[in-house]
């Protein structure tokens, strides 16, 4: 009796034991473990893949909107620059008719005078202060066509042709950059007198029967 509880008792241990030595004696599944690995490795692969393009377009999308701003920030400030030149323009058109009334002026008017004269300082000021200059022009020097603009000629001999011989305007720069040529008057080299024509017998050109004609009057004793 006592035997066969101990058998009982001892049972459960050797299913456990059985057990166990099943599970050291399996073998792992390796082509199925390196199978899954491979899998998980070439997603990683797309993943990263796609990270890295996704990383490149942002990068291009940044590009073109630094472009896109450095030309917006371009746009603006040539519009600025092109509004101010025209402003520059106007007040010059502005301060060269007032020179011009004052040059021509004959009023006696001082007070008049007098204030015109102060007006066109100021313009002057201000425009100093836009590092406006006058383009000083030498008469008798070589045009230039980069700061000159001939409007007009007079043959001469007196000078080489293409030399200055007034200024009609005076043209203007901004920090060095031309933005209004001198309006200038150059020498033209004078056109040489036509050659005289020899004298030519005035019957040489003239029909058949007008020259017959001439020639029985010169010498009517042809008619008998």
């Amino acid at each position: 009796m006592f035997h066969l509880w101990v058998v009982w008792l001892l049972e459960p241990e050797n299913e456990n034991l059985s057990a166990n030595a099943e599970s050291v004696t399996q073998k792992p599944d390796f082509e199925s473990l390196l199978s899954q690995v491979d899998k998980l490795e070439s997603e990683l692969e797309s993943e990263r893949k796609k990270n890295a393009e996704q990383i490149n377009r942002m990068k291009y999308l940044q590009a073109d909107l630094i472009n896109m701003q450095k030309q917006a920030d371009r746009m603006v400030s040539e519009t600025k620059l092109q509004v101010k030149l025209n402003w520059i323009l106007e007040i010059i058109s502005i301060k060269e008719d007032l020179n011009r009334a004052l040059q021509s002026s004959s009023s006696k008017n001082s007070i008049l005078i007098d204030g015109l004269k102060l007006l066109a300082s100021r313009i002057d000021n201000d425009l100093k202060a836009e590092d406006v200059r006058p383009i000083n022009v030498e008469l008798g020097v070589k045009f230039d066509p980069r700061i000159h603009e001939a409007v007009a000629s007079e043959e001469t001999d007196e000078v080489p042709e293409g030399s200055i011989l007034s200024v009609v305007a005076n043209g203007y720069t901004i920090g060095g950059k031309v933005i209004k040529p001198a309006l200038i008057e150059v020498a033209r080299r004078k056109t040489p007198p036509a050659p005289k024509e020899n004298p030519t017998d005035s019957r040489k050109d003239v029909p058949l029967d007008a020259a017959k004609e001439a020639a029985v009057e010169d010498n009517p004793e042809e008619l008998l």
